[in-house]
């Protein structure tokens, strides 16, 4: 696509021949698929409240993550495919779903895409030992 750029020093009638500017409108958001968003657990829990997540996303630039699909902020990070700080500990002990979201440069979103895990910080109760 192209369109032509005035000149805001000239006159248009005297620019003779107008430069003309090419750009390439992106409308594809970043593509994610199952496995985007893996929360690195000991086979389904974690006992750390920032646990690290690994991250895929083609044509990423930036993320955001929630605890609820509809609970995304306006806190965007820039996109890596590791990310260990986002606090999962809101409402204590239990199974959580981690949501990640990635925007591209040109603002276009991905679908939300998610891992759960259980965050256990309770340690096991002591027992008794009969011999």
């Amino acid at each position: 696509m192209s369109r032509p750029v005035r000149n805001a020093v000239s006159d248009w009638q005297s620019m003779g021949n107008p430069t003309s500017v090419s750009w390439t409108v992106d409308l594809t958001p970043p593509q994610v698929s199952e496995g985007s968003i893996i929360i690195l657990d000991n086979e389904g829990y974690i006992g750390v409240a920032t646990p690290n997540l690994q991250l895929f996303a083609q044509e990423a630039f930036e993320m955001r993550f929630a605890l609820a699909v509809d609970g995304f902020g306006a806190n965007w990070t820039p996109y890596a495919t590791s990310y260990s700080s986002f606090d999962i500990s809101t409402g204590g002990d239990g199974e959580k779903t981690v949501w990640v979201q990635f925007r591209d440069q040109a603002g276009n979103l991905s679908i939300p895409t998610a891992d759960r895990t259980v965050y256990d910080t309770t340690p096991p109760a002591v027992g008794q030992l009969i011999i």
